[in-house]
């Protein structure tokens, strides 16, 4: 009974993304009050949590593809674990050490849905960087 199978399986993903997503929604009411506080430490530190959740999340999408890795091996892509790498460790990085580093405008580089954006992307790399061995 191959469709009861596939119907739990998909049961269980949607239920582990809308645990992920009221995660991120509880750290962002977090986010938003050190925000107004003024608290740079506690802001950066929910920023970090958000974007490994929104992680996480990118590689639930690809959530067939780790079932494959796990049962029928995988080989590496170093070059896009690279680029998955980046993706996901740029949007934790402090928003002062990148304005003073990179001189980015701080609307653009503190923008919630390009950080987002960036942390969904690099999971779905994360994930296809392991892929099935030919």
């Amino acid at each position: 009974m191959r469709n009861g199978k596939d119907i739990i399986e998909i049961l269980i993903v949607i239920s582990v993304g809308i645990l992920l997503l009221n995660l991120v929604g509880d750290f962002s009411a977090k986010i938003k009050i050190a925000s107004e506080r003024l608290n740079v430490q506690e802001y950066n530190k929910y920023r970090v949590v958000i974007a490994s959740l929104m992680t996480l999340f990118g590689a639930l999408i690809e959530w067939r593809n780790i079932v494959k890795i796990f049962t029928k091996g995988f080989c590496f892509r170093f070059s896009l674990f690279i680029i998955a790498i980046f993706l996901i460790l740029f949007p934790m990085i402090p928003w002062e050490i990148m304005l003073s580093i990179f001189k980015f405008k701080a609307a653009i580089y503190l923008s919630a849905y390009i950080s987002t954006a960036l942390s969904i992307l690099g999971g779905i790399l994360l994930v296809r960087s392991f892929r099935k061995c030919e």
